[in-house]
């Protein structure tokens, strides 16, 4: 898949300052990359204390090739976690069939803590790489402790790194897209996800199981 780097996304409103606010927010679409579309939509950084801000995540749509025949949007996830679901959308002429596009507008979004989204940043290149050229298969308690060591350094850097990161988890992602849902103006969440993607859509059906529609895992 092709990576399309960082966007000029426009520019996100005031932050909302309740749940419907949040849930009412329309959306300024902007054209990017040629032919497709970008927009920002805010989410709440706490469901449960308003109060402590908004994260923007970034959105990329890529407009149903026949808007007459258009029957609603498919929010895409690709998995991970931390796959970009904007980088996803950018590649839905390769991902998807004619029918589909034809049908559908293909809608990916950087969940928060990835890509344009707020990213997480824990570890600095030098100590990226030195994590991946670790020993990661410990054949006796020496080499585990080492393992187990390191690990605890790198949430250690995590937590000293990223603000709020309590609050990145997959049921915050699974509400943000009943944001998304409410945004795009969809009465239920037609939505694909892959790998993870499939974990985050069952969530998603779980805490809202009268707005899912079609839904594939």
């Amino acid at each position: 898949c092709l990576s399309i780097g960082t966007a000029s996304f426009p520019r996100a409103e005031p932050s909302p300052g309740t749940l419907c606010q949040y849930q009412a927010q329309k959306l300024t679409w902007s054209t990017c990359y040629d032919s497709f579309e970008c927009t920002i939509v805010q989410v709440p950084i706490d469901y449960f204390n308003l109060k402590l801000g908004r994260f923007k995540l970034r959105v990329l749509r890529h407009q149903a090739t026949s808007q007459s025949k258009k029957i609603g949007s498919l929010v895409i996830n690709p998995g991970g976690p931390g796959a970009s679901g904007v980088d996803y959308a950018y590649n839905a002429e390769y991902i998807f069939g004619p029918s589909l596009l034809e049908k559908f507008d293909i809608v990916g979004f950087d969940p928060r803590g990835v890509g344009q989204s707020n990213p997480i940043r824990c570890l600095t290149n030098s100590a990226t790489d030195a994590s991946y050229a670790a020993d990661s298969k410990p054949d006796n308690q020496k080499e585990l402790d080492t393992v187990v060591k390191e690990i605890r350094k790198d949430v250690s850097r995590c937590e000293s790194r990223t603000k709020n990161i309590l609050h990145y988890s997959t049921a915050d992602t699974a509400r943000d897209m009943d944001i998304l849902r409410e945004a795009l103006g969809e009465k239920r969440l037609n939505f694909l996800g892959v790998s993870y993607g499939t974990y985050l859509g069952t969530l998603y059906a779980n805490f809202y199981p009268n707005k899912v529609g079609r839904m594939v895992l």
